[in-house]
């Protein structure tokens, strides 16, 4: 059925009135259809079916983590053991060393001691050899008294007789300690071979202990990583499942949980805590952009994970070439400011940063942005033929100039600009936050850090929401100037009272599905 051409205007501007926010549901008309429900369907189950195989798996890791922990202890246990047996073996071996020593100084004082009585005998001997060579008739009829001779003589040969009888005593006493300490011997003997048989099991032990830690590292490194796994699955299942209710709701509604945290006047808990029980919220994400060329806050948070100012830019500019170009104009003219020197005076002016970004550390980014506002400035004064104007409606300059990190940017990408296809400085439109979504050309819509294949999905991978900006998604907009004049000074502001009953979403959503509908003029 038509409607009348004054009610076609009035759901036309009610629509408009919120279309800042209600670009949320043209992309999710876009995106949420590009597969059908079954396909979703499918790879739900899917999901669901890897999830549980990995689930069998971590119990089978568990069980063999047990398992190794298990014989890690036993084998523990046996080091410990063998341990215990070395340290009695080394007391053993210094008990048997201390004998030795002992049994080696008593026969070499007993040797001594024999040597000695040795040296005494055969003093004597010879002295009763000397003495024997006289025949008994010639000591018989020997002149004088011979009373002390024979004496002398009876006494050397009993003499000689005990100190015989005391070596052999001692002979015998130095066979038993050379027995003594050849048995002292035999038992270092035993007790090097245990200490050597043992040290050789304790090495295989620990070897053995080794390998056991090995792959017990490797097996709770596999449930580490199966258990990740299955987190993955278990936000992937409930991502599916989300993304099934959008679906089969319309693509209407996206889940509250996947929006970022805040509590001010455009956030969600501004929302819940103030809204009446059944009302409407409709966020846009983004805020009020064109969603072409780079995202600043993007551009930030790549940057912060390690990506260079050129990884930024072949992102962001999809097919376009960084060359450096030594026929850029010299001088521009900047309305309301003049003509002045190109490199050393408007790029340094350019105001389109966070100030507190001029460090250092954010140095890609700034030399993306450098890039970005310098392919801009040629392509949109055609390389100095025209004049280019100092606010948003072309890039903001100001006088007050940046130093620092900015300045060092601007000076080593001097001359670097960006190129189209067929060589022309392109121009590089960009706006602070794009809410994850790009309208430009590249491989993909999505400005995420992990494609999960649907817009809904990828919200909290967003590298706008990642950076932290308030403004990756906010409510919708109370704009008196609706044409965004330039220069009219009026901006974007958020209602306090965000909300829409049951009756006036309908009206809005209703409105919307008639305008977009083919058979709906462009008017």
């Amino acid at each position: 059925m038509n409607l009348k051409n004054s009610q076609k205007s009035v759901l036309f501007l009610s629509f408009l009135l919120l279309f800042c926010s209600l670009l949320l549901f043209s992309d999710l008309r876009v995106n949420l259809f590009s597969n059908s429900l079954s396909e979703y369907e499918s790879q739900l189950e899917e999901k669901k079916e890897e999830k549980e195989k990995t689930l069998s798996q971590l119990e089978q890791v568990k069980v063999e983590i047990a398992r190794i922990q298990d014989s890690g202890y036993s084998l523990d246990q046996q080091i410990i053991l063998i341990d215990a047996e070395l340290k009695r073996v080394e007391v053993e071996m210094e008990r048997v060393e201390e004998d030795l020593k002992e049994r080696e100084e008593d026969i070499s004082l007993k040797e001594e001691d024999l040597s000695e009585k040795q040296e005494y005998v055969e003093e004597i001997s010879g002295k009763l050899y000397k003495n024997s060579r006289y025949s008994f008739l010639e000591i018989l009829f020997r002149q004088g008294n011979d009373d002390g001779f024979l004496q002398t003589l009876i006494f050397s040969r009993f003499v000689i007789a005990s100190q015989i009888s005391y070596m052999k005593e001692v002979i015998e006493e130095i066979r038993e300690l050379q027995e003594e300490r050849d048995d002292l011997e035999k038992q270092k003997e035993i007790f090097e071979k245990d200490q050597g048989e043992f040290e050789e099991s304790k090495g295989l032990l620990a070897a053995e202990r080794t390998r056991v830690q090995g792959l017990l590292n490797e097996r709770v490194a596999t449930r580490g990583a199966l258990t990740r796994r299955i987190g993955g699955l278990e936000r992937d299942i409930s991502e599916l499942q989300k993304f099934l209710l959008l679906m089969r709701s319309g693509g209407t509604v996206v889940n509250a949980d996947s929006l970022g945290t805040g509590d001010g006047v455009g956030s969600l808990s501004y929302f819940r805590n103030n809204a009446p029980a059944d009302s409407f919220a409709v966020f846009s994400f983004g805020a009020y952009t064109h969603r072409n060329g780079m995202s600043q806050w993007g551009a930030k948070a790549r940057a912060d994970a390690g990506q260079n100012y050129e990884q930024i830019l072949d992102f962001y500019y999809y097919g376009a070439k960084i060359d450096k170009r030594d026929n850029l104009m010299e001088e521009i003219d900047v309305d309301g400011f003049g003509r002045m020197d190109f490199e050393e005076h408007y790029l340094l002016g350019i105001r389109e940063i966070n100030g507190v970004w001029n460090t250092e550390s954010n140095l890609d980014v700034l030399k993306a942005q450098v890039i970005a506002a310098r392919s801009y400035a040629v392509a949109r004064t055609n390389n100095g033929q025209s004049s280019i104007c100092a606010t948003q409606s072309c890039q903001v300059y100001s006088n007050n100039h940046y130093g620092g990190a900015w300045a060092r940017a601007v000076e080593e990408t001097r001359g670097i600009v960006l190129l189209d296809a067929n060589d022309n400085v392109l121009s590089t439109q960009y706006a602070a936050v794009h809410g994850g979504w790009l309208d430009g050309p590249g491989p993909g819509k999505y400005d995420v850090r992990q494609n999960k294949g649907s817009w809904s999905a990828n919200i909290a991978e967003a590298w706008d929401n990642i950076s932290g900006v308030s403004w990756f998604y906010r409510n919708w907009y109370d704009r008196v100037d609706r044409n965004h004049r330039p220069g009219s000074g009026v901006t974007c502001s958020t209602h306090p009272n965000a909300w829409l009953t049951n009756a006036e979403m309908a009206d809005l959503v209703n409105a919307y599905l008639y305008w977009s509908h083919d058979s709906v003029t462009s008017d």
